[in-house]
């Protein structure tokens, strides 16, 4: 069973980050909860297994993150749900998502999350170590 905490900074620091997400755990770092609309970390056992929270870029568009504890896998069900909840009670009618094009697991997590795909390229060099990228979006 998952418990749902207020997220702060530190907890991401007391998970291993999934390999996928290990190089922007380590070059971004943990977001301030002060820059969150709205932000959870999610417990098993009492140790954090995802962090997630969602940045407004500006009124109308934010942008979801989120960082997942390599092994977080089998509490992947009530964390999709988690999310999806905190997801249908956001009040942007925009929220973006950006994945690593490289990474299938988190395109069909944001597929899950009913995000769509919205570029039909990857954007070249988005993220940290100039990999690829996928944009998907949540509209309402």
């Amino acid at each position: 069973m998952i418990e749902i905490l207020a997220y702060e900074s530190h907890h991401v620091a007391l998970m291993t980050p999934q390999p996928a997400q290990a190089h922007e755990a380590l070059v971004a770092g943990a977001p301030e909860p002060r820059e969150q609309l709205d932000a959870m970390t999610l417990t098993a056992e009492g140790l954090p297994i995802c962090c997630v929270g969602l940045w407004e870029l500006w009124p109308g568009r934010v942008s979801c993150w989120a960082i997942f504890a390599a092994d977080a896998g089998p509490h992947m069900v009530a964390i999709v749900r988690a999310i999806r909840f905190r997801l249908a009670r956001a009040a942007s009618p925009r929220i973006e998502m950006v994945v690593d094009a490289s990474f299938e697991p988190g395109r069909r997590l944001a597929l899950l999350l009913g995000f769509e795909q919205e570029t039909p390229t990857a954007l070249r060099k988005y993220l940290p170590g100039g990999r690829d990228a996928w944009l998907f979006a949540r509209i309402t």
